[in-house]
């Protein structure tokens, strides 16, 4: 992850992004369902399968999140190649990766903290148009998406560079 062009890094992992978005949308409002309401899997099926029919309610706020994601992996792996380019070489491996990762990673969650709130707020049914508060949990979002791409990015790599077969 990160080598190469960093528009090819981007535009890969927007694409491939969107495809898993699309697949996995309905288990997302599900659980979104189940997190607000503190439903069953059952019941939130239930009762979003009303008279605006299950398949509807289920893709229900899908636009923001298509681009959102979209955005999300192309900033994450452009910024992220870019980044991964500009650190010393004289630092390891391992930590120039969390640090790519990590910078990269806050930059993206700073960018599209708004459009994941609206996803959120869509999938529940609660569109509102009011800007106020679309940063609100921001901080713990931040944290918990630069951290985790430091740790994911430098152990996904360092366990790469392990088992790769030596190059003859």
């Amino acid at each position: 992850a990160f080598d190469g062009s960093a528009t090819l890094n981007a535009f890969a992992a927007a694409a491939s992004g969107g495809i898993v978005l699309v697949a996995l949308f309905p288990v997302d409002s599900i659980k979104t369902h189940m997190q607000a309401r503190g439903d069953s899997a059952i019941f939130a099926l239930r009762s979003m399968s009303s008279d605006k029919g299950l398949l509807r309610r289920v893709y229900r706020g899908i636009t923001p999140a298509i681009a959102e994601h979209a955005l999300n992996r192309s900033i994450l792996f452009g910024v992220g190649s870019y980044a991964r380019k500009a650190t010393p070489e004289s630092w390891p491996d391992p930590f120039r990766d969390a640090v790519s990762g990590a910078g990269a990673a806050l930059i993206k969650t700073a960018v599209l903290h708004p459009a994941d709130t609206l996803k959120c707020r869509w999938q529940l049914g609660q569109a509102r148009d009011e800007v106020r508060g679309l940063y609100q949990g921001f901080a713990p979002a931040a944290l918990r998406s630069s951290l985790g791409m430091a740790i994911w990015l430098s152990s996904r790599n360092a366990l790469e560079r392990r088992l790769a077969p030596a190059a003859d």
